[in-house]
């Protein structure tokens, strides 16, 4: 068999909780490239928590290495929310970081 391995491609998932909020991240990569997007859903509470967890995304969105875009789409804006957008992008930045390191 002759076959030739032209690029191997990960795809990760991940999850976080920040101020009684699941986030779920997700992102592909090439072997030795940059993720073209790291995309994440906000869904409102956690399993087990005093803000009950619904399933119901309402926050979405993505993040793009290359050009440092962050685009992020709210369906149910409350307090807190900058915040959490900030969390977000720092979360992306340190994926970003961290892919880099492991080349």
């Amino acid at each position: 068999m002759s076959l030739e391995i032209i690029s191997t491609s990960i795809t990760v998932q991940a999850k976080e909780t920040v101020n009684e909020n699941t986030i779920k991240y997700a992102w592909n990569f090439i072997e030795g490239g940059l993720p073209q997007a790291i995309n994440f859903n906000v869904q409102r509470g956690i399993v087990g928590g005093d803000n009950p967890f619904t399933g119901n995304n309402v926050i979405s969105g993505a993040y793009y290495p290359e050009n440092g875009k962050y685009d992020v789409q709210n369906n149910n804006f409350i307090d807190g929310d900058l915040t959490l957008y900030q969390s977000i992008l720092t979360t992306c930045q340190s994926i970003v970081t961290d892919v880099q390191t492991r080349g």
